[in-house]
């Protein structure tokens, strides 16, 4: 096995150790009551509605236990529709930060690298990430990293081609520099948020990504 590979033994070792499945329940309890908030403020019957949802999402994952593929796949791509409405409707970015590195969460917990079919496997990313731009601090939030790049959410659309110099506050402020390959505003435009895909100058190693996805369930604790 080479410095770049990722064994599902080591996926699986590392899952353990950061209790992945305390944190997707943990981040559930983060959105409902960042919802009971905003229903406090706006008693909206679409909110109730997506506070309802939300109940019965983690009610699936506690009533099918061991999962199977067919379900993991179901899932996922589920609550991914399920989280993408929910911004549609909301418009609150803050809110969407929360679904989002609850999505990510539950793509680590059901991460199979047989899957994957990449010879460099990306894996879900639910680090907080900064640039700064022109003494201006910007905050990101990592959707997955492989050791061919990273990728992440940004309220600015970052330049296709340049290079730029990413900090990972929790990680001892480390620095990584990456290459815009590709930016894409998602839905709805008014929030102004780009899903941001970049590349790393030189391979990561399996190590350096592990104490990165390791900080990353961390500090979503």
């Amino acid at each position: 096995m080479s410095e770049y590979s990722i064994s599902q033994d080591q996926i699986d070792a590392l899952l353990g150790e950061v209790s992945i499945e305390d944190r997707v329940h943990n981040q559930f309890s983060k959105i409902k009551n960042k919802i009971s908030r905003m229903l406090h403020n706006n008693a909206s019957r679409e909110l109730l509605d997506i506070k309802k949802s939300l109940k019965e999402h983690l009610k699936l994952l506690e009533e099918n236990k061991p999962y199977s593929l067919d379900f993991i796949n179901y899932y996922k791509a589920e609550f991914k529709y399920f989280s993408r409405n929910m911004l549609k409707s909301t418009r609150n970015y803050a809110l969407f930060e929360l679904v989002v590195k609850l999505e990510n969460m539950i793509g680590a917990m059901f991460y199979q690298v047989n899957q994957e079919r990449r010879r460099y496997p990306r894996f879900p990313l639910t680090i907080d990430l900064s640039i700064v731009l022109e003494g201006k601090d910007y905050q990101l939030f990592g959707a997955d990293i492989s050791s061919l790049g990273i990728s992440f959410y940004a309220p600015i659309e970052l330049t296709t081609g340049r290079r730029y110099e990413i900090l990972i506050p929790t990680y001892d402020n480390t620095q990584l520099l990456v290459d815009v390959l590709r930016t894409a505003r998602i839905e709805p435009e008014q929030l102004n948020i780009y899903r941001t895909a970049c590349a790393f100058p030189n391979l990561l190693t399996w190590d350096r990504i592990r104490d990165i996805i390791r900080t990353s369930m961390g500090s979503a604790s």
